[in-house]
């Protein structure tokens, strides 16, 4: 209902604040067309059938600056099939069809 809090998830409510700052930071959007944030271990973005894993809200700023460095390389990436995965520390893993 309009007005009522979405959710009591501390975790979730975390996540979208932090998100929504570093989004809104970016001098050039990413076109995300789904958040999954039905499990906060695993929460996954989407940019049409490009799915990023970043696991945990935590270190979200780094997971997202991997995303954006991998993005600027692949100058159609609007069009991917595949995934990239920062949901761990370490180089990330990209699979794209």
């Amino acid at each position: 209902n309009l007005g009522d809090k979405a959710t009591d998830s501390s975790r979730m409510i975390y996540f979208i604040e932090n998100y929504t700052r570093l989004m809104d930071s970016l001098s050039e959007p990413i076109p995300i067309s789904r958040i999954d944030l039905r499990d906060t271990l695993n929460i996954q973005l989407e940019i049409n059938k490009l799915i990023i894993k970043l696991g945990n809200e935590e270190d979200l700023e780094d997971k997202l600056n991997k995303v954006i460095n991998i993005l600027k390389e692949e100058s159609d990436y609007i069009n991917l099939e595949g995934y990239i995965d920062v949901s761990f520390n370490g180089n990330p893993v990209k699979l794209f069809n």
